[in-house]
Order: C-alpha cells, then structure tokens, then sequence
C-alpha cells in the first residue's frame, strides 16, 4: 500500500499522464483567487513554527466545529497541543519532547483558526453541516486517507501556508476525488482551496476543473486512475 502524501508527492509520470494541464491550472486558479478580510490585522512572529501554528490552528477549529463550541477549555487546548506537537515531530528532525507550542505559535493558531470561522460562516455561508477530517475508502494500492472539511457539496482543502497554491495541493484534492468516486461516500460536486494566512481562496466545479486539468471528461481521469490503482502498474 501507499499513503496519500507519497502517492500526491511521488508518481510525477503518473500525474503528468492523467492531468497534463495541471500547471496552466494552477496558474488560474492563482490569477484568481478571492479575498476576504481576516479577524484583525496581525504582524507575524518572524521566528514562529508555521507548520506547528498551521496544524494547530486546524485541529481548534475541527475540535470547536465538532463540539459546536468557540471557547474551549484551557484542559482541551494544551491536550490539542501536545497532539499536534507528536504530529509534527514525524515530519522533521525534531525531538517531540522538545518540540513545543509557544505564545507566538499559540497566537498565530488562534488568529488563523477565528479565519476558518470568519470564513466559513460570513463568506461560504453555507449552513450544512461542517464535516472535519472526512475519511475516504482507500483504493486498490492508495491506502485510506483523511481530507480536511467538506460542506455541503463542497470539499476543502486547507492550506495555511505564505505561498500560492501549488501542483501537490491540487493532486491532493484530486486523490480524495477519485477516492471518494469509488467508494461513493460524499456527494462532493465543488473543490476549493482556501488559506487563512493569505485569507484567500479558489474553487470550482469538480467537473469543470477535472476537464480543465486532464483535457478529458471527469469519467475518463477517474475511472483511469482507479484502473491504474487497481493494477497497481502505476509509474513514478
């Protein structure tokens, strides 16, 4: 089996046969991103850990979202960041015993999660229920995987990063919609990208953006790589 970080990260040959036109996408959806004001104006710590704050901010907003709360206790809060803090520490060389949440991490967290708030409920408003860290069926040899939020029809991925959107943000997205193709689990019509830092955001139809992306029918990407999965001939 592989998981969805080496499957969106690796398999280049792959991706370039399924969705061609990924880059001239991604420029798009990069020219015309949409805006909408954050909480308050912050001057960012320049020292802070982004990824650590990111991630925090995330599992706050999925944490008050699932228990229809905005104000935590200070109990639910440190046991939120001693998780995170064992998240991170497997993605880099650092000891998860060093590694920990300090006020400048804290208050990027809290400013990048009242964002997601702001967002969710005075720009999308949609007033479906929030659906944090969706599970998608894993796939032939793709192993089963989480998503970020779905509303709705619209699945979101979140990215609380100082950059534009890029390839591997999309391909992530796409491996949730073909998994969730076969396994029929959501009814998921819209992608969006969305990131609190910049406060900005970018969706589509899912079968506008596929055709857009693979010059062929949604049917056809999806149904080829589900094929390709299934076989397990795929190609790096």
């Amino acid at each position: 089996m592989i998981s969805e970080v080496n499957f969106v990260k690796g398999f280049l040959s792959f991706w370039d046969i399924v969705v061609p036109y990924m880059k001239q996408y991604i420029k798009i959806c990069n020219l015309d991103i949409e805006t909408f004001n954050p909480v308050v104006d912050m001057q960012f710590y320049a020292n802070s850990y982004k990824s650590l704050s990111a991630e925090l901010a995330f599992r706050i907003f999925c944490k008050e979202s699932n228990d229809g709360t905005q104000s935590l206790t200070p109990q639910a809060i440190k046991c939120i960041e001693t998780e995170t803090c064992k998240y991170i520490a497997q993605f880099g060389d650092v000891d998860p015993a060093k590694l920990k949440v300090g006020e400048e991490e804290r208050r990027e967290a809290m400013w990048l999660k009242n964002n997601l708030i702001r967002f969710f409920k005075d720009v999308w408003k949609d007033e479906s229920q929030i659906i944090t860290n969706p599970f998608f069926v894993g796939c032939g040899i793709l192993d089963h995987s989480w998503g970020d939020i779905i509303v709705g029809d619209t699945l979101f991925e979140i990215k609380a990063v100082d950059r534009n959107f890029q390839a591997p943000d999309m391909r992530q997205i796409l491996t949730y919609i073909v998994l969730n193709y076969a396994s029929k689990s959501y009814n998921i019509k819209r992608i969006c990208l969305l990131n609190p830092r910049r406060c900005v955001f970018y969706w589509d139809n899912v079968n506008n953006a596929v055709a857009r992306m693979s010059g062929k029918s949604f049917d056809w990407m999806v149904n080829e790589t589900i094929n390709l999965l299934s076989s397990g001939d795929l190609s790096k």
